[in-house]
């Protein structure tokens, strides 16, 4: 791991340029280049990382080399939200940019930013460009506990006990999520922020979405919106449906609700079969689910001699031996 390039930090104090250009040639020598750290209005630390990997690109059977773009923080107790804004830049002209938030606590360390494959980080070297990433931080102090850090059991006890008869009701309802397709769903501040913390960070601070009254979901999926509201108002989920239950994974992994990731887990992980094992290993990997995970490598155990990607399956496990290893000892 090295430290590499120089950061500059901007007059508002918040806005952080990694300036990569003399040595961005040290990606081709090492795994994981880091910048200088930095603080944004709070006592936490933040650096950026860039981690040379594997990725399983979408529509695609084959693992290809990447590198992943990674903000960390030193945030423990209490939780730290945070709203980025990050942007990489070549020559003078934005070619990829994420504007999200995430939590960091003392379980959650490190967010994702973005994914560029191999050979685009390789042009860029050979262009000698000059590369910068440039991240824009708006951090707040999270004293609650979020409620669906609890048992799911307990979780889903509570949330059925009143609150069936607001879901999707417009009548006392205070912001609408708008979704892929267009389509405005009702919902209720309160139950959101009490449910995701970054949706509480949405409502209790001067962002668009709160001044708009409305949220843009332009990345999920109506039924999945749904999916996801039904959860967080009735503690259930209303489909065994695989591919709308990974679209509902996904939006519960951007949402950061930890409760319905899992519950989507146990979903697939009951729908797994000799067709979509290598799917669901993939997914597990991506959104981090270990009970999917677990389910699924004892699956592939299992059936091994009737998959009908066996030899792709070997090769993604060999690839992943820690994780077989530690799942074999389970």
């Amino acid at each position: 791991m090295s430290v590499i390039g120089t950061l500059k930090r901007s007059e508002k104090g918040n806005i952080f340029t990694w300036v990569l250009s003399r040595d961005i040639s040290l990606l081709l020598n090492n795994d994981i280049v880091i910048s200088n750290e930095f603080y944004a209005n709070v006592d936490q630390k933040f650096n950026l990382e860039f981690h040379k990997g594997k990725i399983f690109p979408p529509r695609s059977t084959t693992i290809s080399k990447a590198w992943r773009l990674i903000l960390r923080s030193s945030a423990q107790n209490p939780p730290l939200i945070c709203k980025y804004k990050i942007s990489m830049i070549e020559h003078d002209k934005i070619i990829d940019n994420r504007t999200e938030y995430c939590t960091f606590s003392t379980n959650r360390s490190e967010t994702l930013i973005l994914t560029k494959n191999y050979s685009q980080i390789e042009n860029m070297i050979y262009s000698k460009n000059d590369i910068h990433v440039l991240c824009e931080l708006s951090i707040s102090l999270e004293g609650q506990k979020n409620l669906l850090n609890y048992d799911s059991d307990k979780t889903d006890k509570v949330l059925k006990l009143n609150f069936n008869w607001v879901f999707l009701d417009e009548g006392l309802s205070d912001i609408k999520l708008r979704t892929a397709c267009g389509k405005e769903i009702p919902a209720h501040r309160l139950m959101l922020a009490t449910a995701s913390p970054v949706f509480k960070a949405m409502f209790t601070h001067d962002m668009k979405e709160n001044q708009n009254k409305l949220v843009e979901m332009t990345d999920v999926g109506h039924e999945a919106t749904v999916e996801m509201l039904r959860y967080i108002y009735t503690g259930s989920v209303g489909t065994n449906e695989t591919s709308l239950t990974i679209n509902l994974l996904a939006a519960a992994e951007k949402y950061q609700l930890e409760d319905l990731k899992n519950k989507c887990g146990q979903i697939l992980s009951s729908n797994l079969s000799n067709e979509n094992a290598l799917e669901m290993l993939k997914i597990s990997d991506t959104y981090n689910v270990d009970y999917l995970k677990k389910k699924t490598v004892d699956f592939i155990k299992g059936h091994i001699n009737g998959l009908s990607d066996f030899h792709e399956i070997s090769n993604m496990i060999l690839g992943k031996a820690p994780l077989v290893v530690e799942q074999c000892e389970n």
